[in-house]
């Protein structure tokens, strides 16, 4: 927790009104559909504790599509 509000600042200044940090994670998954998939393999391993982070991490999964479907929307 500590670490987390020491950064809070960071990522306000990083984010600023463009959402570079989104951006930068959009446009990995776009280059590399691998990343994608490791990323949606992590916060899966973190399921099972909270409804709540369950739901939306399903929802993530879903919004998100497959690697194929993903890539094609970003390039065009």
């Amino acid at each position: 927790m500590p670490r987390l509000y020491r950064e809070a600042p960071v990522n306000a200044i990083l984010e600023g009104s463009g959402n570079i940090q989104y951006l930068d994670l959009l446009r990995a998954f776009a280059r590399q559909p691998e990343t994608r998939e490791a990323l949606l393999n992590e916060i899966d391993k973190a399921r099972g504790g909270e409804a709540v982070f369950d739901s939306h991490a399903a929802a993530l999964r879903t919004e998100l599509g497959n690697s194929a479907e993903f890539a094609s929307e970003m390039e065009g």
